[in-house]
C-alpha cells in the first residue's frame, strides 16, 4: 500500500508470550482532534493488521492491540488500555485508560470504554454509550444509544441496555432483560429473564425483576414491596412520584 500511514520499530516488548513492536507514524495527520507527527511513536501491535493503515486511527501512550484485533476507521486506544482476541474498534470509538476489549466483541460509532471496564465475548457497545468504571459486558450483551454502564455493573447474555439508560453500582442485567429510556438500575438490583424497565423507572436495593415483568411507569423501587406496588399501580395507568 502506498502512503502507508505507520511502520513496526525494532522497539519490541514480551506481552503474554507475544512479541508487540511499537509502531511509528509515516506521515503527518489528526487523529481525533490529536496531531501526529511523521516519527511520533505510539503504542504497540502485534503485527500490522492490528493496526488500519487508512483512516486516522491511532494507538497512544502504551496501548497494545494483538492477536487478531482489529483498529480501524477513526477509532483510537490509549494509555494502558488493550484490544485483543478478534475484537474490532471502529468509526470514532475510544478505548482508554486501562479498558480491556476482547473476544469478538465490537466497540463502534463513538461509544468509549475507559477505566477498567471489560467487554468481552460477543458483546457490541455503539451510538454514544460509554461503559467505565470496573464494569463488564459480556456474552452477547448490546449497550448503545445513549447508555451508561459503569461501577462494577455487569450486562451479560443477551440483555439490551439504550437509550439514556444506566446501571450502576452492583446491578446486573442479565438474561434477554431490556433496560431503556430514562431508566437507571442501581445499588444490587437485578433485572433478568424476559424483564423490561424503562420510561423513568428506577430500580436500587435488592429489588429483583424478572420473568416477563414490564415497568413502564414513573417510580422508584427499593424493595420487592415497591415493586409490588408499582405494578398495581401501572395497572391503573398512575405513577409514583420518585
Amino acid at each position: 500500500m502506498e502512503n502507508k500511514k505507520f511502520e513496526l520499530t525494532d522497539e519490541t516488548i514480551g506481552y503474554k508470550g507475544r512479541k508487540l513492536h511499537r509502531v511509528s507514524a509515516l506521515r503527518d495527520f489528526e487523529s481525533q482532534d490529536r496531531i501526529i507527527k511523521k516519527g511520533d511513536l505510539g503504542g504497540f501491535v502485534e503485527k500490522e493488521s492490528n493496526l488500519s493503515q487508512e483512516g486516522s486511527c491511532w494507538i497512544f501512550d502504551d496501548a497494545k492491540v494483538y492477536n487478531n484485533a482489529k483498529v480501524y476507521n477513526n477509532a483510537i486506544i490509549c494509555c494502558k488500555a488493550e484490544v485483543f482476541g478478534y475484537a474490532n474498534v471502529s468509526d470514532t470509538a475510544m478505548i482508554l485508560c486501562e479498558a480491556s476489549v476482547g473476544g469478538h466483541a465490537m466497540i463502534k460509532d463513538c461509544a468509549m470504554v475507559s477505566d477498567n471496564a471489560i467487554v468481552f465475548g460477543e458483546a457490541r457497545v455503539g451510538g454514544n454509550a460509554k461503559v467505565f468504571d470496573k464494569a463488564r459486558i459480556g456474552g452477547h450483551a448490546k449497550v448503545f444509544g445513549k447508555a451508561c454502564v459503569y461501577g462494577i455493573a455487569r450486562v451479560i447474555d443477551r440483555a439490551r441496555i439504550f437509550g439514556k439508560a444506566e446501571v450502576y453500582g452492583r446491578a446486573e442485567v442479565l438474561g434477554n432483560a431490556r433496560v431503556f429510556d430514562n431508566a437507571r438500575i442501581f445499588d444490587m438490583a437485578k433485572v433478568y429473564y424476559l424483564a423490561q424497565v424503562c420510561g423513568n423507572a428506577a430500580i436500587c436495593g435488592n429489588v429483583l425483576v424478572g420473568c416477563s415483568t414490564v415497568i413502564s411507569i414513573r417510580c422508584f423501587v427499593s424493595s420487592q414491596e415497591d415493586l409490588v406496588e408499582c405494578l398495581e399501580l401501572q395497572k391503573n395507568n398512575l405513577e409514583i412520584a420518585p
